[in-house]
């Protein structure tokens, strides 16, 4: 979800599973940014995909999407482990929700979304990918580390 929804830590632990839904023919889920505002983000199938697999397991009742086992919204550092053992999994090192959402906004900028729009739209891009002046920081393939 982090990447797909370019969301924070704090927006992906106020998902609630009232806030998928649908929208002209898409799976949608409903993120709360920087500010308050709520911004409706289409999910790709495999991204939908996903959720399916990971909701089979959590159940559908209502609350938070992303929830311990006493059903209580996760804490900063549990979202933060859990993103760092699937990235370890998967061979990746030293990934965080932030770096995550970094990797998110630049693969947009590379494939042609106006940066203006991405800051329209998601209220994120700050310092994490641009500089002062509009310049690129990042680059994908230096975000993501294999060992």
């Amino acid at each position: 979800m982090a990447i797909v929804t370019l969301a924070r830590s704090s927006g992906l632990r106020a998902l609630r599973l009232e806030d998928l839904g649908a929208d002209a023919g898409h799976d949608t889920i409903d993120l709360t940014v920087k500010g308050g505002r709520t911004v409706r983000v289409p999910l790709p199938p495999w991204a939908k995909a996903a959720l399916d697999a990971y909701l089979a397991e959590r159940g559908t009742e209502p609350g938070p999407l992303f929830a311990t086992a006493t059903g209580k919204p996760m804490a900063a550092s549990q979202v933060f482990k859990l993103i760092r053992q699937a990235a370890r999994t998967a061979g990746v090192h030293g990934i965080s929700p932030h770096s995550l959402r970094a990797t998110g906004i630049t693969l947009l900028i590379d494939a042609g979304v106006p940066i203006e729009l991405i800051y329209q739209e998601q209220a994120v891009v700050r310092r994490c990918v641009l500089g002062s002046r509009g310049q690129r920081l990042h680059q994908p393939r230096g975000l993501l580390r294999r060992r």
